[in-house]
Protein backbone atom coordinates (compact mmCIF):
# COMPACT_ATOMS: atom_id res chain seq x y z
CA UNK A 1 0.00 0.00 0.00
CA UNK A 2 3.22 2.21 0.69
CA UNK A 3 3.13 2.53 -3.56
CA UNK A 4 0.07 4.35 -3.33
CA UNK A 5 1.57 7.28 -1.47
CA UNK A 6 5.09 7.41 -2.53
CA UNK A 7 6.64 10.51 -2.36
CA UNK A 8 3.77 12.40 -0.40
CA UNK A 9 4.52 13.56 3.64
CA UNK A 10 2.66 10.53 5.39
CA UNK A 11 2.78 8.80 8.10
CA UNK A 12 1.87 4.61 7.74
CA UNK A 13 1.71 2.79 10.58
CA UNK A 14 0.49 -1.33 10.69
CA UNK A 15 1.49 -3.71 7.46
CA UNK A 16 2.17 -2.47 4.43
CA UNK A 17 -1.38 -4.20 3.10
CA UNK A 18 -2.32 -5.04 -0.20
CA UNK A 19 -5.14 -2.50 -1.29
CA UNK A 20 -8.04 -3.55 -3.82
CA UNK A 21 -10.05 -0.49 -3.90
CA UNK A 22 -10.41 2.98 -2.38
CA UNK A 23 -13.51 4.86 -0.74
CA UNK A 24 -14.75 7.97 0.82
CA UNK A 25 -18.20 6.30 1.93
CA UNK A 26 -18.10 3.44 4.60
CA UNK A 27 -20.94 2.46 2.79
CA UNK A 28 -19.06 1.57 -0.67
CA UNK A 29 -16.52 0.29 0.76
CA UNK A 30 -15.20 -3.64 -0.19
CA UNK A 31 -12.88 -6.48 1.03
CA UNK A 32 -9.56 -5.10 0.86
CA UNK A 33 -10.33 -1.58 0.10
CA UNK A 34 -8.79 1.42 2.13
CA UNK A 35 -11.42 3.90 3.78
CA UNK A 36 -10.36 7.20 3.84
CA UNK A 37 -12.12 9.26 7.00
CA UNK A 38 -13.13 12.78 5.45
CA UNK A 39 -14.52 15.89 7.30
CA UNK A 40 -16.58 17.84 5.63
CA UNK A 41 -19.73 19.99 5.98
CA UNK A 42 -21.93 17.22 6.71
CA UNK A 43 -20.07 15.19 8.87
CA UNK A 44 -17.09 13.39 9.71
CA UNK A 45 -15.56 10.66 8.24
CA UNK A 46 -14.78 9.06 11.37
CA UNK A 47 -17.88 8.36 13.05
CA UNK A 48 -17.55 6.00 9.85
CA UNK A 49 -14.77 3.93 10.57
CA UNK A 50 -15.99 1.15 12.33
CA UNK A 51 -18.51 0.39 9.65
CA UNK A 52 -16.10 0.79 7.34
CA UNK A 53 -13.87 -1.86 9.09
CA UNK A 54 -16.76 -4.34 9.54
CA UNK A 55 -17.38 -4.13 5.67
CA UNK A 56 -14.20 -5.60 5.04
CA UNK A 57 -11.84 -2.23 4.89
CA UNK A 58 -8.31 -2.95 5.40
CA UNK A 59 -6.57 0.47 6.07
CA UNK A 60 -7.88 4.11 6.88
CA UNK A 61 -6.28 7.44 5.87
CA UNK A 62 -7.22 10.19 8.14
CA UNK A 63 -6.36 13.47 9.75
CA UNK A 64 -5.17 12.13 13.15
CA UNK A 65 -4.84 8.40 14.26
CA UNK A 66 -7.27 5.99 14.73
CA UNK A 67 -7.04 3.64 18.04
CA UNK A 68 -8.26 0.64 16.30
CA UNK A 69 -5.70 -1.76 17.12
CA UNK A 70 -4.44 -4.16 13.86
CA UNK A 71 -5.35 -2.24 11.32
CA UNK A 72 -2.86 -0.22 8.92
CA UNK A 73 -3.54 3.89 9.49
CA UNK A 74 -2.13 6.29 6.91
CA UNK A 75 -2.41 9.51 8.52
CA UNK A 76 -2.12 13.28 6.58
CA UNK A 77 -2.27 16.67 6.93
CA UNK A 78 -4.96 16.78 4.50
CA UNK A 79 -6.52 13.67 4.19
CA UNK A 80 -8.25 14.78 0.79
CA UNK A 81 -5.05 16.14 -0.90
CA UNK A 82 -3.32 12.68 0.22
CA UNK A 83 -6.67 10.71 -1.13
CA UNK A 84 -6.50 12.41 -4.77
CA UNK A 85 -3.00 11.87 -5.09
CA UNK A 86 -3.49 8.16 -3.99
CA UNK A 87 -6.31 7.71 -6.65
CA UNK A 88 -4.17 8.72 -9.50
CA UNK A 89 -1.67 6.61 -8.36
CA UNK A 90 -4.03 3.61 -8.32
CA UNK A 91 -5.95 4.12 -11.43
CA UNK A 92 -2.65 4.66 -13.01
CA UNK A 93 -2.24 8.14 -13.96
CA UNK A 94 -4.47 8.46 -16.70
CA UNK A 95 -4.76 12.19 -16.88
CA UNK A 96 -1.15 11.87 -18.03
CA UNK A 97 -2.24 9.62 -21.06
CA UNK A 98 -4.65 11.88 -22.41
CA UNK A 99 -4.94 15.80 -23.41
CA UNK A 100 -6.66 17.38 -20.24
CA UNK A 101 -8.33 20.88 -20.70
CA UNK A 102 -9.82 22.50 -17.14
CA UNK A 103 -12.02 25.11 -17.17
CA UNK A 104 -12.66 27.24 -14.11
CA UNK A 105 -14.57 30.61 -13.84
CA UNK A 106 -18.34 31.61 -12.45
CA UNK A 107 -19.82 31.77 -15.72
CA UNK A 108 -19.08 30.03 -19.34
CA UNK A 109 -17.46 26.61 -18.25
CA UNK A 110 -20.58 24.66 -19.85
CA UNK A 111 -20.38 26.62 -23.12
CA UNK A 112 -17.01 26.79 -23.31
CA UNK A 113 -16.61 23.14 -22.96
CA UNK A 114 -18.64 22.34 -25.44
CA UNK A 115 -17.24 24.16 -27.74
CA UNK A 116 -13.84 22.30 -27.45
CA UNK A 117 -15.30 18.92 -27.37
CA UNK A 118 -16.82 19.85 -30.80
CA UNK A 119 -12.73 21.39 -31.87
CA UNK A 120 -11.41 18.11 -30.39
CA UNK A 121 -13.84 16.06 -32.21
CA UNK A 122 -12.71 17.60 -35.39
CA UNK A 123 -8.75 17.41 -34.44
CA UNK A 124 -9.87 13.47 -34.49
CA UNK A 125 -8.77 13.47 -30.69
CA UNK A 126 -11.66 11.30 -29.36
CA UNK A 127 -13.01 13.80 -26.88
CA UNK A 128 -15.05 13.14 -23.25
CA UNK A 129 -16.38 15.61 -21.24
CA UNK A 130 -16.77 15.89 -17.64
CA UNK A 131 -18.97 19.03 -16.60
CA UNK A 132 -22.43 20.27 -15.17
CA UNK A 133 -24.11 17.98 -17.20
CA UNK A 134 -22.49 14.95 -16.24
CA UNK A 135 -19.99 13.14 -18.64
CA UNK A 136 -20.06 12.02 -21.63
CA UNK A 137 -17.32 9.45 -23.76
CA UNK A 138 -17.84 8.15 -27.03
CA UNK A 139 -21.76 8.09 -27.13
CA UNK A 140 -21.93 6.92 -23.43
CA UNK A 141 -23.19 9.46 -20.66
CA UNK A 142 -22.62 9.17 -16.87
CA UNK A 143 -24.73 10.66 -14.07
CA UNK A 144 -21.64 12.55 -11.69
CA UNK A 145 -24.05 14.31 -9.41
CA UNK A 146 -21.20 16.70 -8.95
CA UNK A 147 -19.94 19.52 -12.09
CA UNK A 148 -16.35 17.70 -10.67
CA UNK A 149 -16.74 14.62 -9.30
CA UNK A 150 -14.97 13.47 -6.01
CA UNK A 151 -11.28 12.50 -6.47
CA UNK A 152 -11.60 8.77 -6.13
CA UNK A 153 -14.95 8.75 -8.73
CA UNK A 154 -12.92 11.33 -10.87
CA UNK A 155 -9.56 9.00 -11.07
CA UNK A 156 -11.67 5.81 -12.18
CA UNK A 157 -13.55 7.95 -14.64
CA UNK A 158 -10.55 8.74 -16.21
CA UNK A 159 -8.80 5.57 -16.25
CA UNK A 160 -12.19 3.92 -18.01
CA UNK A 161 -12.50 6.98 -20.77
CA UNK A 162 -8.95 6.14 -21.48
CA UNK A 163 -9.34 2.33 -21.64
CA UNK A 164 -12.27 2.80 -23.90
CA UNK A 165 -10.32 4.76 -26.81
CA UNK A 166 -10.31 8.70 -25.20
CA UNK A 167 -7.77 10.84 -25.80
CA UNK A 168 -8.59 14.28 -24.81
CA UNK A 169 -11.17 15.13 -21.73
CA UNK A 170 -12.42 18.86 -21.16
CA UNK A 171 -13.68 19.39 -17.40
CA UNK A 172 -15.44 21.84 -15.72
CA UNK A 173 -13.64 22.66 -12.55
CA UNK A 174 -15.48 24.10 -9.72
CA UNK A 175 -13.83 26.56 -7.17
CA UNK A 176 -15.22 24.12 -4.45
CA UNK A 177 -13.47 21.09 -6.45
CA UNK A 178 -10.03 22.83 -6.60
CA UNK A 179 -10.44 24.20 -2.65
CA UNK A 180 -11.38 20.13 -1.74
CA UNK A 181 -8.72 18.89 -3.61
CA UNK A 182 -10.81 16.80 -6.39
CA UNK A 183 -8.56 17.52 -8.76
CA UNK A 184 -5.50 17.00 -6.52
CA UNK A 185 -3.97 14.01 -8.54
CA UNK A 186 -5.10 15.64 -12.06
CA UNK A 187 -2.78 17.73 -13.98
CA UNK A 188 -4.08 19.72 -17.39
CA UNK A 189 -2.51 20.34 -20.67
CA UNK A 190 -4.46 23.55 -20.77
CA UNK A 191 -6.14 25.39 -17.91
CA UNK A 192 -9.04 27.92 -18.78
CA UNK A 193 -10.21 31.06 -16.28
CA UNK A 194 -13.19 32.55 -18.08
CA UNK A 195 -14.66 35.15 -16.17
CA UNK A 196 -14.57 36.38 -12.14
CA UNK A 197 -18.14 37.84 -10.67
CA UNK A 198 -19.81 36.94 -7.58
CA UNK A 199 -20.75 33.71 -6.41
CA UNK A 200 -20.69 31.17 -3.44
CA UNK A 201 -19.58 33.62 -1.12
CA UNK A 202 -21.75 31.47 1.35
CA UNK A 203 -18.88 29.22 0.70
CA UNK A 204 -15.60 31.37 0.09
CA UNK A 205 -16.65 34.00 2.31
CA UNK A 206 -14.81 36.96 0.32
CA UNK A 207 -14.11 37.62 -3.67
CA UNK A 208 -10.42 37.31 -2.74
CA UNK A 209 -10.68 33.72 -1.19
CA UNK A 210 -12.97 32.86 -4.06
CA UNK A 211 -10.48 34.16 -6.69
CA UNK A 212 -7.73 32.32 -5.14
CA UNK A 213 -9.70 28.72 -5.05
CA UNK A 214 -10.37 29.23 -8.97
CA UNK A 215 -6.56 30.48 -9.19
CA UNK A 216 -5.44 27.11 -7.93
CA UNK A 217 -6.22 25.55 -11.25
CA UNK A 218 -3.61 27.52 -13.17
CA UNK A 219 -1.23 28.05 -10.50
CA UNK A 220 -1.19 24.48 -9.35
CA UNK A 221 -2.64 22.01 -11.45
CA UNK A 222 -1.02 22.92 -14.88
CA UNK A 223 1.10 19.83 -16.20
CA UNK A 224 4.74 20.58 -17.14
CA UNK A 225 5.00 23.07 -19.38
CA UNK A 226 0.87 22.91 -19.58
CA UNK A 227 -0.55 26.65 -20.97
CA UNK A 228 -2.86 28.97 -19.14
CA UNK A 229 -5.66 30.28 -21.08
CA UNK A 230 -6.83 33.76 -19.62
CA UNK A 231 -9.84 36.16 -20.06
CA UNK A 232 -7.72 39.57 -19.75
CA UNK A 233 -10.66 41.62 -20.05
CA UNK A 234 -11.45 40.48 -16.65
CA UNK A 235 -8.93 42.91 -14.44
CA UNK A 236 -8.75 40.43 -11.88
CA UNK A 237 -7.87 37.54 -13.65
CA UNK A 238 -5.32 39.44 -15.62
CA UNK A 239 -3.03 39.78 -12.81
CA UNK A 240 -1.91 35.63 -13.62
CA UNK A 241 -0.86 37.09 -16.86
CA UNK A 242 2.79 35.92 -17.02
CA UNK A 243 5.06 34.33 -20.65
CA UNK A 244 3.44 32.15 -22.28
CA UNK A 245 0.20 32.39 -21.64
CA UNK A 246 -2.62 32.24 -24.16
CA UNK A 247 -4.53 35.72 -23.02
CA UNK A 248 -7.73 36.46 -25.01
CA UNK A 249 -10.13 40.14 -25.25
CA UNK A 250 -12.61 41.50 -26.89
CA UNK A 251 -11.57 44.73 -25.09
CA UNK A 252 -8.34 45.12 -27.02
CA UNK A 253 -6.11 44.09 -24.27
CA UNK A 254 -2.48 44.39 -25.23
CA UNK A 255 -0.99 41.42 -24.02
CA UNK A 256 -3.98 39.47 -26.05
CA UNK A 257 -3.02 36.49 -28.63
CA UNK A 258 -6.58 35.57 -29.32
CA UNK A 259 -8.77 38.92 -30.28
CA UNK A 260 -11.99 39.66 -33.11
CA UNK A 261 -11.07 42.09 -35.65
CA UNK A 262 -14.84 41.70 -36.58
CA UNK A 263 -18.18 40.51 -35.12
CA UNK A 264 -21.62 40.80 -36.44
CA UNK A 265 -24.52 39.46 -34.79
CA UNK A 266 -27.30 38.07 -35.87
CA UNK A 267 -30.31 37.21 -33.90
CA UNK A 268 -29.41 32.95 -35.00
CA UNK A 269 -25.41 32.86 -35.44
CA UNK A 270 -22.05 35.02 -34.40
CA UNK A 271 -20.19 35.88 -37.52
CA UNK A 272 -16.31 37.11 -36.66
CA UNK A 273 -13.08 37.48 -38.02
CA UNK A 274 -10.59 36.30 -35.43
CA UNK A 275 -7.00 36.85 -34.78
CA UNK A 276 -4.96 33.63 -33.66
CA UNK A 277 -1.51 34.56 -32.95
CA UNK A 278 -1.31 36.90 -35.74
CA UNK A 279 -3.19 34.86 -38.61
CA UNK A 280 -6.47 35.97 -39.13
CA UNK A 281 -9.39 33.20 -39.56
CA UNK A 282 -13.02 33.33 -39.73
CA UNK A 283 -16.08 31.62 -38.49
CA UNK A 284 -19.46 31.68 -38.01
CA UNK A 285 -21.26 30.32 -34.92
CA UNK A 286 -24.79 29.07 -33.89
CA UNK A 287 -24.67 30.46 -30.12
CA UNK A 288 -25.78 33.93 -29.48
CA UNK A 289 -25.43 36.67 -27.82
CA UNK A 290 -22.13 38.99 -26.51
CA UNK A 291 -20.58 37.15 -24.02
CA UNK A 292 -20.52 33.59 -26.19
CA UNK A 293 -17.89 35.76 -28.31
CA UNK A 294 -15.87 35.36 -24.98
CA UNK A 295 -16.32 31.94 -24.84
CA UNK A 296 -15.46 31.41 -28.79
CA UNK A 297 -12.07 33.35 -27.98
CA UNK A 298 -11.57 30.95 -24.79
CA UNK A 299 -12.31 27.76 -27.46
CA UNK A 300 -9.96 29.39 -29.97
CA UNK A 301 -6.89 30.10 -27.37
CA UNK A 302 -7.49 26.51 -26.40
CA UNK A 303 -7.00 25.08 -29.63
CA UNK A 304 -3.65 26.72 -30.27
CA UNK A 305 -2.38 26.17 -27.03
CA UNK A 306 -2.92 22.75 -27.84
CA UNK A 307 -0.98 23.51 -31.40
CA UNK A 308 -4.12 22.58 -33.33
CA UNK A 309 -4.35 24.64 -36.81
CA UNK A 310 -6.56 27.40 -37.35
CA UNK A 311 -8.73 25.93 -39.39
CA UNK A 312 -9.47 23.31 -37.85
CA UNK A 313 -10.03 24.98 -34.54
CA UNK A 314 -12.35 27.39 -36.17
CA UNK A 315 -14.60 24.25 -38.41
CA UNK A 316 -14.55 22.12 -34.90
CA UNK A 317 -15.93 25.26 -33.43
CA UNK A 318 -19.09 26.33 -35.99
CA UNK A 319 -19.58 22.45 -35.63
CA UNK A 320 -21.41 22.84 -32.21
CA UNK A 321 -24.80 23.75 -32.69
CA UNK A 322 -26.82 24.90 -28.95
CA UNK A 323 -25.99 24.05 -25.95
CA UNK A 324 -28.35 22.96 -23.47
CA UNK A 325 -29.50 25.75 -21.43
CA UNK A 326 -27.06 28.25 -22.41
CA UNK A 327 -29.58 31.17 -24.19
CA UNK A 328 -31.27 28.14 -25.64
CA UNK A 329 -34.38 28.80 -27.83
CA UNK A 330 -37.27 27.26 -27.45
CA UNK A 331 -39.20 29.04 -30.15
CA UNK A 332 -40.43 28.18 -33.66
CA UNK A 333 -40.44 30.89 -36.40
CA UNK A 334 -43.37 33.28 -36.04
CA UNK A 335 -43.33 33.03 -32.34
CA UNK A 336 -41.99 35.65 -30.24
CA UNK A 337 -37.98 34.77 -29.30
CA UNK A 338 -37.87 32.55 -25.94
CA UNK A 339 -34.73 31.40 -24.86
CA UNK A 340 -33.74 29.53 -21.68
CA UNK A 341 -30.49 30.56 -19.56
CA UNK A 342 -28.92 29.16 -16.33
CA UNK A 343 -27.85 32.53 -15.79
CA UNK A 344 -27.70 32.40 -11.51
CA UNK A 345 -25.60 35.36 -10.99
CA UNK A 346 -25.73 38.95 -11.22
CA UNK A 347 -23.58 39.27 -13.74
CA UNK A 348 -24.61 35.79 -15.90
CA UNK A 349 -27.87 37.86 -15.88
CA UNK A 350 -26.45 41.13 -17.12
CA UNK A 351 -24.72 39.46 -19.71
CA UNK A 352 -27.61 37.01 -20.54
CA UNK A 353 -29.68 40.17 -20.96
CA UNK A 354 -27.60 42.25 -23.16
CA UNK A 355 -27.19 39.13 -25.68
CA UNK A 356 -30.98 38.74 -25.76
CA UNK A 357 -30.97 42.84 -25.81
CA UNK A 358 -29.18 42.47 -28.74
CA UNK A 359 -30.91 40.03 -30.97
CA UNK A 360 -34.99 41.55 -30.68
CA UNK A 361 -36.76 44.83 -31.47
CA UNK A 362 -38.95 44.40 -29.57
CA UNK A 363 -39.23 44.44 -25.26
CA UNK A 364 -37.57 42.42 -23.13
CA UNK A 365 -39.40 39.99 -20.40
CA UNK A 366 -37.39 38.53 -17.87
CA UNK A 367 -38.01 35.47 -15.79
CA UNK A 368 -35.92 34.76 -12.77
CA UNK A 369 -35.10 33.95 -8.96
CA UNK A 370 -32.16 32.80 -6.55
CA UNK A 371 -31.69 29.82 -4.87
CA UNK A 372 -32.30 29.17 -1.33
CA UNK A 373 -29.98 28.07 1.24
CA UNK A 374 -27.49 29.56 -1.33
CA UNK A 375 -25.42 32.99 -1.15
CA UNK A 376 -28.01 35.15 -0.25
CA UNK A 377 -25.66 38.06 -1.01
CA UNK A 378 -26.60 38.35 -4.55
CA UNK A 379 -30.34 38.37 -4.23
CA UNK A 380 -30.39 42.08 -4.30
CA UNK A 381 -27.63 42.58 -6.76
CA UNK A 382 -29.63 40.20 -9.29
CA UNK A 383 -32.94 42.12 -8.72
CA UNK A 384 -30.74 45.32 -10.16
CA UNK A 385 -29.16 43.50 -12.82
CA UNK A 386 -32.72 42.75 -13.98
CA UNK A 387 -33.96 45.98 -13.73
CA UNK A 388 -31.17 47.44 -15.70
CA UNK A 389 -31.55 45.04 -18.67
CA UNK A 390 -35.10 43.87 -18.77
CA UNK A 391 -38.05 46.16 -19.91
CA UNK A 392 -40.18 44.22 -17.36
CA UNK A 393 -39.64 41.09 -14.95
CA UNK A 394 -41.37 38.41 -12.92
CA UNK A 395 -39.87 37.10 -9.91
CA UNK A 396 -40.58 33.68 -9.69
CA UNK A 397 -39.28 30.46 -7.45
CA UNK A 398 -35.86 28.57 -8.53
CA UNK A 399 -35.07 25.75 -6.45
CA UNK A 400 -36.20 27.34 -2.86
CA UNK A 401 -34.79 24.67 -0.67
CA UNK A 402 -36.26 24.76 3.04
CA UNK A 403 -36.62 28.78 2.62
CA UNK A 404 -40.02 30.18 1.82
CA UNK A 405 -39.91 31.44 -1.81
CA UNK A 406 -41.99 34.43 -0.43
CA UNK A 407 -38.94 35.42 2.05
CA UNK A 408 -36.76 34.94 -1.33
CA UNK A 409 -38.26 37.26 -3.39
CA UNK A 410 -38.42 39.84 -0.51
CA UNK A 411 -34.52 39.57 -0.49
CA UNK A 412 -34.64 40.26 -4.50
CA UNK A 413 -37.24 43.07 -5.11
CA UNK A 414 -35.30 45.76 -3.10
CA UNK A 415 -33.02 45.57 -6.35
CA UNK A 416 -35.67 46.15 -8.86
CA UNK A 417 -37.03 48.89 -7.12
CA UNK A 418 -33.34 50.15 -6.90
CA UNK A 419 -33.34 50.24 -10.27
CA UNK A 420 -36.36 52.29 -11.00
CA UNK A 421 -38.75 49.33 -11.47
CA UNK A 422 -42.25 49.14 -9.42
CA UNK A 423 -44.73 46.44 -8.79
CA UNK A 424 -47.25 45.88 -10.91
CA UNK A 425 -48.15 44.46 -14.51
CA UNK A 426 -46.66 42.94 -17.24
CA UNK A 427 -48.36 45.35 -19.35
CA UNK A 428 -46.30 48.04 -18.45
CA UNK A 429 -42.63 49.03 -18.99
CA UNK A 430 -40.45 49.24 -15.99
CA UNK A 431 -42.76 46.98 -13.96
CA UNK A 432 -42.70 43.70 -12.35
CA UNK A 433 -44.80 41.08 -11.12
CA UNK A 434 -44.30 38.53 -8.18
CA UNK A 435 -45.53 34.68 -9.42
CA UNK A 436 -43.84 31.58 -7.39
CA UNK A 437 -45.25 29.42 -9.48
CA UNK A 438 -42.78 29.34 -11.74
CA UNK A 439 -45.23 27.62 -14.46
CA UNK A 440 -47.87 30.09 -14.27
CA UNK A 441 -45.18 33.13 -14.45
CA UNK A 442 -43.65 30.75 -17.62
CA UNK A 443 -47.24 31.20 -19.35
CA UNK A 444 -47.52 34.56 -18.02
CA UNK A 445 -44.96 36.19 -19.73
CA UNK A 446 -44.95 34.02 -22.83
CA UNK A 447 -48.54 35.12 -23.30
CA UNK A 448 -47.58 39.06 -22.35
CA UNK A 449 -44.61 38.66 -25.45
CA UNK A 450 -45.31 40.48 -28.60
CA UNK A 451 -44.27 38.91 -32.18
CA UNK A 452 -41.00 41.04 -31.50
CA UNK A 453 -40.39 40.84 -27.91
CA UNK A 454 -38.20 38.08 -26.26
CA UNK A 455 -38.44 36.40 -22.92
CA UNK A 456 -35.53 35.33 -20.90
CA UNK A 457 -36.44 32.62 -18.71
CA UNK A 458 -33.16 32.72 -15.98
CA UNK A 459 -31.93 30.59 -13.44
CA UNK A 460 -32.37 26.80 -14.36
CA UNK A 461 -31.14 26.56 -17.81
CA UNK A 462 -30.30 22.36 -18.45
CA UNK A 463 -31.97 21.34 -14.82
CA UNK A 464 -34.72 19.67 -14.61
CA UNK A 465 -36.13 19.92 -11.64
CA UNK A 466 -36.93 22.22 -8.36
CA UNK A 467 -35.72 21.32 -4.81
CA UNK A 468 -38.68 22.10 -2.76
CA UNK A 469 -37.80 21.01 0.75
CA UNK A 470 -36.30 18.45 0.48
CA UNK A 471 -38.16 17.16 -2.52
CA UNK A 472 -36.62 17.02 -6.02
CA UNK A 473 -39.42 17.29 -8.20
CA UNK A 474 -39.58 17.07 -12.10
CA UNK A 475 -39.50 20.60 -13.79
CA UNK A 476 -38.01 21.84 -17.19
CA UNK A 477 -38.41 25.24 -18.44
CA UNK A 478 -37.92 24.49 -21.70
CA UNK A 479 -41.01 22.34 -21.34
CA UNK A 480 -42.97 24.65 -19.97
CA UNK A 481 -41.94 27.21 -22.76
CA UNK A 482 -42.78 25.07 -25.19
CA UNK A 483 -46.31 24.34 -23.83
CA UNK A 484 -47.02 27.83 -23.37
CA UNK A 485 -46.31 28.88 -26.87
CA UNK A 486 -48.46 26.28 -28.12
CA UNK A 487 -51.26 27.54 -26.34
CA UNK A 488 -50.62 31.03 -27.52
Amino acid sequence: MSSLFIEQDVKQSGPDVEVQGLAYDSRTVKPGFLFAALKGSQGDGKTHIDDALERGAVAVLSAEPIQEQNITNVVAKEPRLALAKAASVFYDHADTKMKMVGITGTNGKTTVSHLVEGMLAFANLEPAVIGTLGARYLNKTVETGLTTPQSVDLAQLLETMHASGVKSVVMEVSSHALVQHRVGGVHYDVGVFTNLTQDHLDYHGTMEAYFEAKSMLIQQRLKEGGAAVLNLDDPTISKLLMDGVWGFSVKGHPAARVFPTEVQMGRESISMTVSIDGHLAKLDSSLVGGFNVENILAALSVGAALGLEPEVICRGIESVGAVPGRLERVNQSGEPLVVVDYAHTPDALVKALQAVREITTGKVICIFGCGGDRDSEKRRPMGEAVAQGADVAIVTNDNPRSETPASIAEMIVPGLIAQGMKQGSLENLNEFEIELDRSLAIEKAVRAAGPNDAVLIAGKGHEDYQIIGDEKRYFDDREEARSALSRE
